[in-house]
């Protein structure tokens, strides 16, 4: 039996084989084109409805059950990353909905009962071949770590060496930036400690270099996850001069200087670079992510982007939104009837959150200029104070 079919959830989904069937599959394992493997069992029929249970399961872990060294029941209560997915497929209308449980908190009554094993005593060939490719996703599996390896090619005539003072800036420069994205991308909640990756394992040669992030976290919105994503927007960019200009030029001078630092450490180094990255999240991630050949270039062009600078200006206004769920303002200036929108800060969420609105308030707001990759200048609104205006009359003397 061999079939293929697109999860929005989990991506391209390619069968590896059926371990119970009874009118259509009913405990199978598959995988996506990321080399992240599920094992999905049938749950219930409603109508039009099916409800399977999905869990991510290593390559290891997945031997294991077909070999029935571990039991059916264990396997699900014991995931991977401690969840599994209860997906319901509404047959006619094609959607998926898909609900993250907590595995320790799932009714147990609804998985295998204890001590149900499978075995298979034959040989699967796409398990063989997932073996073969498919280490590093599986490391990010087993770990429940985010996992970055850059692979290194020095291009000068040591071929098979690479100065430590270079190495380590590489390093470096890659941890800052990294961390500088983070605090763009959650300033609300950022701690510099959960943005660090330690080093994993090296390969000789072509110095292959496995970095896995410090804190596991296989939530969604991983803040490394969203980072490490950003991080390869920018390098996928550099191949095209115009794409990266416009790209940098709307990123914190944090993250441009970040990103210089890190390139200017590979053209000192004399080095290319090959990019990949392993997700502990379902279809995230991917091997062959980026490569970046031409440092020298691309340092060369940063020189000739310049970044505006921010600055403060007080406004006095009638507030016309709030939103506090996406922390959003409005504020119209009384003097010149100019409409300012943006993002509320810490600072101002307190008396942002008892705002009354249209009323007059006092703002400090804080104007990032950004440029466009036709050297525009556009502007972004922070507020940074919010103080209710309240007049103030003079006595008169009778």
């Amino acid at each position: 039996m061999s079939f293929s079919w697109v999860s929005p959830n989990f991506g391209s989904l390619d069968l590896i084989e059926v371990y119970i069937e009874f009118n259509g599959p009913k405990l199978f394992s598959c995988c996506n084109s990321l080399g992240q493997i599920f094992l999905a069992l049938w749950f219930d029929e409603e109508e039009c409805k099916e409800i399977w249970f999905y869990i991510l399961v290593s390559l290891d872990k997945l031997k294991n059950i077909r070999e029935g060294r571990v039991d059916l029941h264990e396997a699900f209560l014991k995931s991977e990353n401690s969840l599994i997915y209860q997906v319901e497929i509404d047959v006619e209308k094609e959607l998926e909905f898909v609900e993250k449980i907590d595995s320790l908190h799932i009714n147990k009554e609804w998985l295998p009962l204890p001590d149900t094993f499978i075995r298979c005593e034959e040989e699967n060939f796409k398990i063989n071949l997932l073996s073969q490719n498919a280490s590093l996703v599986q490391d990010a599996v087993q770990k429940r770590r985010e996992i970055v390896s850059l692979r290194l090619e020095s291009q000068s005539k040591y071929d098979n060496e690479i100065s430590i003072h270079y190495l380590s800036n590489i390093l470096n420069s890659f941890q800052s930036l990294i961390t500088a994205i983070s605090k763009e991308i959650n300033q609300n909640h950022f701690l510099e400690k959960n943005t660090q990756f330690n080093l994993f394992a090296t390969s000789p040669g072509s110095f292959k270099l496995e970095l896995g992030s410090v804190v596991n976290d296989i939530s969604d919105n991983s803040l490394v996850g969203d980072s490490i994503e950003e991080f390869l927007k920018l390098i996928k960019a550099s191949r095209n001069n115009e794409s990266l200009q416009e790209l940098i030029s709307q990123r914190s001078q944090k993250i441009f200087d970040g990103y210089r630092g890190f390139v200017q450490s590979l053209a000192k180094s004399n080095c290319r670079i090959d990019i990949d990255w392993a997700s502990p999240t379902p279809n995230r991630g991917s091997i062959k992510q980026a490569s970046l050949s031409n440092a020298r270039d691309i340092v060369n062009s940063l020189k000739e982007t310049k970044l505006p600078e921010d600055r403060k200006i007080s406004v006095m206004g009638e507030l016309f939104k709030i939103d506090i769920d996406k922390w959003k303002f409005g504020i119209k200036d009384m003097t010149s009837s100019k409409n300012y929108e943006g993002k509320i800060l810490n600072s101002a969420r307190i008396p942002a959150s008892v705002a009354t609105m249209n009323k007059v308030y006092e703002a400090e707001i804080k104007v990032i200029t950004k440029l466009t990759v036709t050297n525009e200048i556009k502007p972004y609104y922070e507020l940074i104070s919010l103080k209710e205006f309240i007049p103030k009359y003079k006595e008169i003397s009778q």
